[in-house]
């Protein structure tokens, strides 16, 4: 996103007390702060472009624990 990052946008998203799953697709590996992400709230992370089995059994996942 040109104007914040995924990060930015899930804090913000909580700061205003929205409590949807948040999926992030990335660009850039996030091993490294994956951990705290998720600590953070964030439901789930692919790195871009996502295999399409992928991202279908993570948005599945993420439905299914709501």
């Amino acid at each position: 996103m040109p104007v914040m990052s995924g990060e930015a946008l899930l804090r913000a998203m909580q700061a205003r007390g929205l409590t949807m799953p948040v999926v992030m697709l990335s660009g850039h590996p996030l091993e490294g702060e994956l951990a705290e992400l998720k600590a953070q709230g964030l439901a789930g992370w692919l790195l871009k472009p996502p295999d399409l089995d992928d991202l279908a059994r993570l948005l599945a996942q993420t439905i299914a624990d709501c």
